[in-house]
């Protein structure tokens, strides 16, 4: 039986507002002052930058505010930086880095895996909970609760709806005018409610913003430029009065396309207007590449995935160990809150865990590619040692029914079996004793080494 939880904090929802109705006040200065009106709106234009800048700027005061933080006005410009494809491109591929990485709950004195408790995590509402434990990084303090229960094992999470809570005071806002709500530390938010993150917290989305507003107006200014200088501009003239040839020329111009032609009237000249300002898309391409950069580095602590200059050998040294380093503290962090907060809530809600006895640990074993496993499969067995043969056929898939049959040696001539061979050396007929069983050990786990060597 499906037990729904949602009813504890569904209720927090975003509420729409009411259309204002339309101010009649302006239209009256538009039929006052239609000049002043027009000049009013270009300057609001030309000021966008300066109007996004002191939004974010007023965003982040009022969530950082001691007497009442709100975190709403910030959370709304989140929402638009989220749709840059550069940002989004990376961040996803941070989390994918972490969500495609193989689990595992051991026992924490033998550290051997329990495969039972190890499929209660293997399960859809597990990996929405990773990334939403993930989303904490980019937005900041996030809420996770509880919303569906099958049996004594949990069938959906979900997260609060960011700008209801208040971190700094562990409390959730039922409307976003309200002064207070309920604390999630205490009773009977606590037995549903994980809050992840600090509660100071504004996710490293606080940082890409003005990046973003500086690339977004960046790219509006670069469509002004191809609009005004982008395109030849067509240009006749002519010497007729005549409206209609007028209009008949005008429209001769405006459908001038790929391999046209027109028959003007006797009098009329035609030329085009290129742009001699072939190189100035430089400022806002440069511009451009520099806000992915730097938003590359706060998202993956290098910018080398989002430039196409450099030694690509070098690129990938930093890209590889500056990724790693990143994916071993986002795999700490989650370790930590899984044993620390999930682990005792799946317990308290009957689930079949215990945080005392189980560690639920991430499988960081080195996989090696099928041919990268032959050779290591080969340089055991030259070493002397049997295989398990079954290991072999799980590995690779290939059914091994037994060994073969040894090759049955050539009749010898007794005449000519007192002969020495002239082609064999004196090396060659020497007894093959087997070496020491230590050396051979050692000399296993050398070629061990060299092939995780190369591997890595």
């Amino acid at each position: 039986m499906i037990k729904d939880f949602g009813h504890f904090l569904n209720p927090f929802k975003r509420t729409e507002t009411a259309a204002q109705p339309i101010d009649n006040a302006l239209y009256r200065e538009l039929k006052k002052d239609p000049a002043g009106f027009m000049v009013s709106i270009i300057k609001q234009q030309y000021s966008l930058y300066k109007k996004d800048i002191g939004d974010y700027l007023v965003a982040r005061q009022t969530a950082i505010s001691v007497i009442r933080p709100r975190r709403y006005l910030l959370y709304l410009l989140y929402q638009d930086v989220m749709t840059d494809p550069v940002i989004a491109g990376h961040i996803q591929n941070r989390f994918n880095r972490i969500c495609n990485k193989p689990f595992k709950v051991v026992n924490i004195n033998s550290r051997k895996e329990d495969p039972v408790k190890t499929a209660l995590f293997k399960r859809a509402w597990f990996f929405d909970f990773v990334r939403y434990a993930m989303e904490s990084k980019t937005y900041g303090h996030s809420l996770i609760y509880t919303s569906q229960l099958l049996g004594n094992e949990i069938k959906q999470v979900e997260v609060v709806l960011r700008d209801h809570v208040v971190p700094e005071f562990n409390q959730v806002l039922y409307e976003l005018s309200d002064q207070s709500g309920p604390s999630y530390l205490e009773d009977p938010l606590n037995k549903w409610c994980i809050p992840v993150g600090k509660p100071f917290d504004l996710g490293i989305l606080e940082k890409i913003a003005p990046l973003y507003i500086l690339k977004k107006h960046s790219w509006q200014s670069w469509d002004q430029f191809e609009e005004m200088f982008g395109v030849p501009i067509r240009w006749a003239k002519t010497a007729s009065t005549d409206k209609k040839v007028q209009a008949q020329i005008t429209k001769w111009l405006q459908d001038m396309g790929q391999a046209s032609y027109a028959l003007f009237p006797e009098g009329t000249t035609f030329d085009i207007k290129e742009s001699l300002r072939s190189d100035a898309f430089q400022v806002f391409e440069q511009k451009r590449l520099a806000c992915n950069q730097e938003i590359a580095m706060i998202i993956n602590g290098q910018f080398e995935t989002a430039s196409a200059s450099g030694s690509r050998a070098k690129a990938q040294t930093v890209v590889e160990s500056t990724q790693d380093e990143l994916t071993q503290d986002d795999l700490r962090f989650l370790y930590y809150l899984v044993n620390d907060e999930l682990m005792p809530l799946m317990q308290s809600l009957g689930a079949n865990i215990n945080p005392l006895t189980d560690d639920f640990e991430w499988d960081l074993s080195v996989e090696l590619k099928p041919l990268e496993k032959i050779q290591l499969y080969t340089a055991v067995n030259n070493m002397g040692f049997e295989l398990d043969q079954e290991d072999i056929t799980n590995t690779f898939g290939v059914k091994i029914t037994g060994k073969k049959a040894p090759v049955s040696p050539a009749p010898v001539n007794q005449e000519t079996s007192d002969k020495k061979d002239p082609g064999v050396s004196v090396e060659d007929v020497q007894d093959k004793t087997p070496t020491n069983q230590i050396s051979k050990i050692i000399d296993m786990h050398t070629e061990i080494a060299k092939i995780y060597s190369n591997v890595q």
